[in-house]
């Protein structure tokens, strides 16, 4: 995300009232707190709101897989529910791989906002899990 939320522009809702068009201009460029009596809101444009959703997520989902991969290096078990057993699939070596691979992608959408490239590299991930662990697929290739 490259706009900091706490660099905002401050007005109160008389100034929105009576200034809106200004309002919102600035609104465009960087957000805005409109404050009314002990109350503060935040006025951003969608995309931004989007992009930090995104970002929220997906930094989630990494740190969930992290403490799966950390979990497995204590021998610790993977509860049946956990959306990210599929990990186990892997061995130490691999489970390192996806680590670095993860994190170069979250390094990557910091600076970029592709954080569907983050989703897209777990996905791919998740569809290797599935292929190791198929017997079928196994006995295709053998």
């Amino acid at each position: 995300m490259n706009t900091a939320i706490f660099s905002d522009h401050i007005f109160t809702s008389s100034e929105l009232n009576r200034r809106s068009g200004h309002v919102l201009d600035t609104a465009l460029t960087t957000p805005v707190t409109i404050t009314r009596n002990n109350d503060s809101f935040a006025l951003l444009r969608r995309e931004l709101m989007t992009n930090m959703a995104k970002e929220i997520e997906q930094t989630n989902k990494v740190s969930q897989l992290v403490n799966v991969v950390f979990q497995l290096t204590l021998g610790q078990e993977i509860e049946s529910t956990n959306e990210f057993k599929w990990i186990e699939e892997f061995n130490r070596e691999e489970r390192v791989d996806l680590v670095n691979e993860v994190y170069e992608a979250l390094n990557l959408a910091q600076s970029t906002d592709d954080w569907d490239e983050v989703a897209a590299v777990i996905h791919e991930w998740r569809e290797s899990a599935i292929a190791v662990s198929s017997d079928e697929l196994a006995e295709a290739f053998s």
